[in-house]
């Protein structure tokens, strides 16, 4: 539930949008304005555990946000514009995504160590559930492949592999590790839904046409009492985008609500009977859906939220300090107001990490700046800080992601069946679409946009920070099969998931 902004996209148009952003100079030295993108929750034993990915950094609490530390890039095994997605599992250990590779903590977290099975690779999501992580990468020549582990992390081998996709976000099932989503596009740029029953180790589509009128599609939420709802996000060539749920497994899908701009955040209940979405735009209000998602109603809250996640009772939501005054917190209401769990004033340096830890050793000189710099942001003050009691509301709901109740599978459809709103079907072949390579059987997965303002530069580098919401509408097959071969060959950066843009529910 997790990652999403992917920047600088397969099309040319979004790569000459990424050329004019750099040109004006809004992307040059990585002056990004200081943002909280989408965040991952711990569960089990970790579940104190946090982390937000920031536009600076990641920030981290282990005392379920009594306390909040910074993490620079540079210890976490990176520099530059980009947007890490995070991952904590069970035993509490930290998974990072990186543009070569992805790193892995454990214990305090002031130690990152590369995943060595990654490194050859740029790493896009990343998921967990239990003691099983699926990592999913862009292959430099086109493609994805995934990884997988079933020992926390500490060693992964190679899965399902394509040349004919690539895959933008990855969730496992609440309830069946074994079984695993993923949303992607194929060579031409058709979104899909992808479904493995093996834990990774083959993925086939859902359905034998793609989406229609999509560009993008990112998974939001894996219902955890049936495993065959979905929450998708979709994003269409026009800059518009959707709210969309599916109840079969991902082999039809229907809209539920739609905005003019970026679908930023998205969560649900267990059962999904109630649903949160939220919009890009600065009229956009959070909304809330108490019937599945026939209709939604804009909540009294004026915080403009980002990544969502929902979790027994308590709604969770990244934010901008300079709208709310805060970067993270909470609702016990549903939505209806918000506690802030984390104000800039409140984030404290790599000082919690003992001297000669990575962390420590490698972000110490660069806090004072750092610091100063997100001080001087302008935003409103703070309210007091609090944090919400689990249950407070819908206190029947079990937590997504929590439950080990099985799932039957006899009703979920076969792989061929038909989307509802799929049109494109005479263009794309559904042997073009097929995995061509899996491996071997074994026995048995964003991020908000920066804000435009002005702000002091917080890292060195450069690259484009171009979100999949900027392109145009999709052209004509032919048009596509011409530059194929550039638009393939073009290495996208990750900026990410879910619920956020963007993040969502990791």
């Amino acid at each position: 539930m997790r990652p999403f902004a992917r920047a600088c996209s397969w099309s040319s148009a979004l790569l000459s949008a990424c050329v004019a952003l750099v040109a004006t100079g809004d992307a040059s030295a990585n002056g990004r304005f200081p943002t909280a993108q989408f965040f991952a929750l711990g569960e089990g034993t970790a579940r104190d555990r946090i982390a937000i990915t920031t536009t600076y950094g990641v920030i981290v609490s282990r005392d379920g946000g009594a306390q909040w530390n910074w993490i620079c890039e540079d210890a976490l095994g990176f520099t530059g514009e980009y947007d890490p997605v995070t991952a904590i599992t069970d035993s509490g250990a930290l998974i990072v995504t990186l543009p070569a590779g992805a790193s892995i903590s454990r214990g305090d977290w002031c130690d990152f160590a590369p995943i060595p099975e990654a490194l050859t690779a740029q790493s896009v999501d990343v998921t967990v559930r239990g003691d099983r992580v699926a990592l999913t990468q862009q292959l430099a020549a086109g493609g994805a492949q995934l990884l997988t582990s079933d020992d926390d992390g500490a060693s992964f081998r190679p899965a399902w592999t394509s040349s004919n996709y690539f895959i933008d976000t990855i969730d496992y099932s609440p309830t069946n590790s074994s079984r695993l989503y993923a949303t992607g596009q194929n060579r031409l740029s058709y979104p899909w839904i992808l479904r493995s029953e093996d834990g990774g180790d083959s993925l086939a589509p859902t359905t034998m046409s793609p989406l229609s009128m999509t560009l993008s599609t990112y998974i939001a939420a894996v219902d955890s009492l049936d495993d065959r709802r979905l929450l998708l996000r979709g994003f269409a060539g026009d800059g518009s985008s959707f709210l969309a749920r599916s109840d079969d497994g991902g082999a039809t899908v229907r809209t539920l609500v739609t905005s003019a701009g970026a679908m930023v955040g998205a969560a649900a209940t267990p059962g999904f009977d109630t649903l949160w979405a939220m919009a890009s735009g600065e009229a956009e209000r959070l909304q809330r859906s108490d019937d599945g998602g026939r209709t939604f109603r804009p909540l009294a809250t004026t915080v403009r939220a980002r990544s969502l996640r929902f979790r027994r009772g308590v709604l969770f939501a990244t934010a901008s300090d300079q709208q709310a005054g805060y970067s993270f917190g909470c609702s016990s209401d549903g939505g209806e107001s918000f506690r802030p769990m984390l104000a800039i004033e409140d984030l404290r340096g790599p000082e919690a990490c003992g001297e000669r830890s990575t962390v420590r050793t490698r972000c110490s000189a660069l806090w004072p700046t750092v610091r100063a710099q997100l001080l001087a942001i302008a935003r409103p003050p703070a309210p007091p800080r609090a944090r919400c009691a689990e249950g407070a509301w819908d206190a029947g709901a079990s937590d997504a992601g929590a439950s080990d109740a099985s799932t039957s599978d006899a009703d979920l459809p076969a792989t061929d069946a038909t989307v509802i709103d799929a049109t494109v079907t005479s263009d794309v072949s559904a042997q073009d679409d097929a995995p061509d390579a899996t491996s071997p059987s074994r026995d048995g997965a964003r991020d908000a946009a920066s804000d435009s303002a002005a702000a002091p530069s917080l890292r060195a580098g450069g690259g484009c920070q171009c979100s999949a919401m900027t392109t145009t509408p999709r052209t004509s097959l032919a048009g596509i099969a011409a530059a194929l071969a550039f638009i393939w060959g073009f290495r996208r950066r990750t900026t990410r998931r879910t619920s956020g843009i963007f993040s969502d529910q990791a």
